[in-house]
């Protein structure tokens, strides 16, 4: 457990150095106790967990109600509870983060919202579920309020509602407000510049013609005359 706030506090930690405007939406663990609850007697949910080595903490021996194996499953509940206790106290220690009450693991399941591939993950009924309740517990379902980080005296922040200009601020949760972040405008794109006009091709000049001289070095050379070492 220690090692699971660890590692959340430290990238609570990193999101709020690194993006110190971003708000950050975390929901609960859902209450994954339900689905042994609903599929401990079928058939096929069995031999799927046990094939597929499904959450053994959980899912082994699903039928049994020997105690060893009530307790098991009971820890395994145990320890859902502490992972989103350590979620919410966490989250509460850092002002741009927004915890969801335990409202997705308060969240009952039914069959249908189960797939049956594997009986473990939400089917597609079950993600809208689970959205619906994310959307209502900690969604944009309002307005928000943020304000600027400048060091005002409380009271005296300027305060901005989605769609105005924003800069670097942190956004916080009025009442009856849901926090947000809200991004710079873009900016406008830079001017097309106009193609540069290409050049028209220059045209090759005439080839010249050779001058005598050029016939003159591939001329024979003359005969020397009689008496000379030439004609020796």
């Amino acid at each position: 457990m220690d090692t699971f706030r660890e590692q959340f506090d430290a990238a609570m930690s990193r999101l709020d150095s690194g993006i110190p405007g971003a708000c950050v939406k975390v929901a609960s663990i859902p209450d994954i106790h339900q689905l042994w609850e609903l599929f401990r007697d079928n058939d096929d949910a069995a031999s799927t967990w046990d094939s597929y080595d499904i959450c053994p903490s959980l899912l082994e021996n699903p039928r049994s109600d020997a105690p060893e194996d009530v307790e098991r499953r009971e820890a395994f509940r145990q320890r859902v509870i502490d992972y989103n206790t350590e979620l919410e106290s966490v989250c509460s220690g850092c002002s741009q983060c927004e915890f969801d009450g335990n409202a997705a693991f308060d969240t009952t399941f039914e069959e249908r919202h189960v797939t049956t591939r594997e009986y473990f993950h939400p089917g597609a009924e079950g993600q809208i579920l689970l959205a619906e309740v994310a959307w209502q517990s900690i969604g944009y379902r309002r307005a928000p309020t943020c304000t600027m980080d400048s060091g005002h005296p409380p009271g005296t922040h300027r305060r901005y509602r989605a769609g105005g200009r924003s800069g670097g601020r942190r956004c916080i949760s009025g009442p009856g407000t849901r926090a947000v972040r809200l991004h710079p405008p873009p900016a406008p794109p830079p001017p097309r510049r106009s193609p540069r006009p290409h050049a028209p091709p220059t045209r090759s000049a005439a080839p010249r013609a050779p001058s005598p001289a050029t016939f003159r070095s591939f001329a024979a050379p003359a005969r020397a005359a009689p008496g000379t070492a030439g004609n020796r």
